[in-house]
C-alpha cells in the first residue's frame, strides 16, 4: 500500500509525499546471530527522470531501533539536495503524533487491539527541514513525515522502531519520547 509504515522514505515533491514501489532487488550483506545488515533496491520514473533507492538497512539484537542509511540517484547520478520524507503512518489519525524537532525524532502513540504501541524515527537534527502531518480520507495516506535532504553523495540516514506497552519497558507515551529523546542525544 502507500504507507510509509514504520520508517518509510519517500520523495517529497511540492508538498506531495511520492511513494516508492515495491524493492527489485535485495542483497543480504551480513546474517549473525548480533546483527544482520541487508540491501533493498527501488528504482522507478517520475516526471522525466530514472530514480534509483538503496536502503541498507541495520539491525542489532536487543535494540528498540535499527539504521536505514538511504542512497538516492536520478539519473545515474547521485541525488545531491533532494527532498525527501521519512515517515510514521498514524493509521488513519488513529496514532497521535508528537515530535521534538531540536532533539531530531518525531513518534505516533495508539492503542492496536487492547495495547498501546509507539512508533518513532530518529534522524540528526541538523538534516531535517520540517515536519509534516499528511491528514487523508484515503486509507495509508495519513502519515507523520520528517523532511530533510540529501547530502552530496544522494545519502540521508535514520533509526526507526517502536515500544510496545506489552513488553514492560515503555508502557506511555511520555516513556516513548523520553526513550527517542535519549537515544538521539547517544546517536
Amino acid at each position: 500500500g502507500a504507507s510509509l509504515g514504520c520508517g518509510g522514505i519517500g520523495l517529497w515533491i511540492d508538498g506531495t509525499l511520492i511513494t516508492t514501489e515495491t524493492f527489485i532487488e535485495s542483497r543480504v550483506i551480513e546474517c549473525e546471530p548480533e546483527q544482520s545488515v541487508f540491501d533493498l533496491i527501488y528504482q522507478w520514473q517520475r516526471a522525466g527522470h530514472d530514480y534509483k533507492l538503496t536502503k541498507r538497512i541495520t539491525i542489532r539484537r536487543g535494540d528498540r531501533l535499527f539504521k536505514t542509511d538511504a542512497v538516492f540517484q536520478r539519473d545515474g547520478e547521485f541525488a545531491d539536495t533532494l527532498t525527501v520524507a521519512v515517515g510514521l503512518t498514524t493509521h488513519d489519525g488513529k496514532a497521535k503524533a508528537t515530535r521534538n524537532l531540536k532533539a531530531g525524532w518525531v513518534a505516533c502513540w495508539e492503542e492496536i487491539d487492547g495495547s498501546d504501541l509507539g512508533t518513532g524515527i530518529v534522524m540528526d537534527p541538523q538534516v531535517i527541514e520540517d515536519y509534516k502531518l499528511v491528514e487523508s480520507d484515503k486509507p495509508d495516506e495519513s502519515h507523520a513525515l520528517l523532511i530533510a535532504k540529501t547530502n552530496k553523495r544522494g545519502k540521508v540516514s535514520w533509526w526507526s522502531g517502536y515500544g510496545w506497552e506489552r513488553a514492560g519497558e515503555i508502557r506511555n507515551t511520555l516513556q516513548w519520547e523520553k526513550y527517542l529523546t535519549d537515544f538521539s542525544e547517544k546517536h
